[in-house]
């Protein structure tokens, strides 16, 4: 599997990745940057149908991790939970 977006959590210093399945499934892992060896986290559930997460960004300010999907057309921001990797949409854009 690729991973299509990665981040690290500051706070911790674990870095996160956005494993790509499908097109509207992906996994949230964890990365160990001195093997490169993954952990499941879980699914990043919550995903937009059809939609393939292009990314994943810490904000140190509130401590919230990011994801941003897209199906070609419209783009989605979410919260992503890193304890199950459930993801909450913060808004969409077109165009």
């Amino acid at each position: 599997t690729d991973l299509c977006g990665g981040a690290i959590n500051a706070a911790t210093g674990v870095y996160y990745g956005a494993e790509y399945i499908a097109a509207g499934s992906a996994n949230l892992v964890r990365i160990d940057t001195s093997t490169g060896a993954r952990t499941a986290v879980g699914p990043m559930s919550g995903l937009s149908s059809g939609h393939t997460i292009t990314g994943l960004s810490w904000d140190k300010t509130t401590s919230t991790m990011y994801a941003l999907s897209t199906n070609g057309t419209t783009g989605t921001l979410y919260t992503c939970n890193l304890t199950t990797g459930a993801l909450t949409s913060v808004g969409s854009t077109t165009g």
